[in-house]
């Protein structure tokens, strides 16, 4: 063979190539286009056997592979099954392009599984120089700080919010009125519920904010006390009636003391899952306001 045919057969090998490799990529990216309708038509359970099955295709490139992986952390996301989406979501390369987004929602992710310390190790691991990703990266880091009750720590990272990016804007500010909420809260006592519900059968409920429970607790209460005292009056202590009635008291009256304790600590915890119930959702925000 010529070194001239030599060339001729080198070229054409190239070009064939070449043209595979651009219908492979152009597939590629018609599957992802395929992928975004049936998204956005609410089909994710399809997306996601569609994605995987694109997955299991020997010829996909790493990059190819850190777009499935991506797109299936976030229907899981979406569909609110964050062990799944932290899963998918930990295996998106680090130089992928889809790396940062990945990191961002992985941190949620763990917010979202109530994981505060593995949403920390995420978080703490984003490195960047961009602006706006620096200051959502101490925004989210301000939000995890309130959500583990640290006013010391937000106090530190809200120091890097300026209150005036407008993807951030609003979310920042909301998070300044929670933590000023998490830091005037004053919770209930246990102790105090339990107190005057032993010196008032009811009233520790009433102070636990339970008006209704606290006034049917002290009925019962009360005619098994005024029972008691008049087997007492007419029977005596050893009598039978005495002694039933007077257990029954006991068991009521005991019971209604534990069952105020309960219901303070209730209460504080109902308050603390409200708070922490608006902080992540208004942690989400910006992440889809930024990434959509």
């Amino acid at each position: 063979m010529t070194l001239k045919r030599l060339c001729v057969f080198c070229f054409l090998i190239v070009i064939s190539y070449v043209l595979k490799s651009q219908t492979f990529v152009s597939n590629f990216h018609k599957d992802i286009g395929f992928t975004d309708y049936l998204i956005k038509n609410s089909l994710t359970d399809d997306a996601l056997v569609f994605l995987k099955t694109m997955k299991e295709q020997n010829s996909i490139t790493l990059s190819q592979n850190d777009t499935i992986h991506y797109y299936i952390a976030n229907i899981y996301y979406k569909t609110g099954q964050f062990d799944s989406a932290s899963y998918y979501y930990e295996k998106v390369s680090f130089n992928s392009a889809y790396s940062l987004k990945s990191s961002f929602f992985l941190g949620n992710s763990f917010l979202k599984m109530d994981s505060l310390s593995l949403a920390e190790k995420s978080l703490l691991k984003i490195n960047t120089t961009d602006t706006l990703m620096n200051e959502l990266l101490h925004f989210q880091l301000s939000g995890l700080a309130l959500l583990q009750r640290n006013l010391t720590t937000y106090n530190t990272y809200s120091k890097n919010l300026t209150y005036k990016n407008y993807h951030l804007l609003n979310e920042e500010k909301i998070l300044l009125d929670y933590s000023n909420k998490i830091k005037n809260l004053k919770k209930k006592s246990p102790f105090v519920a339990g107190t005057l519900s032993a010196l008032i059968p009811g009233l520790g409920k009433v102070y636990a904010g339970k008006p209704r429970q606290g006034i049917t607790s002290i009925i019962p209460v009360a005619i098994l006390g005024l029972q008691t005292f008049e087997a007492y009056n007419k029977a005596g202590v050893k009598s039978a009636r005495f002694i039933i009635f007077g257990s029954l008291f006991s068991v009521f009256y005991i019971g209604n003391i534990w069952g105020s304790v309960l219901s303070v600590n209730i209460v504080n915890q109902e308050i603390n899952n409200e708070i922490n119930r608006q902080i992540l959702f208004n942690l989400d925000i910006p992440l889809q306001r930024i990434f959509r």
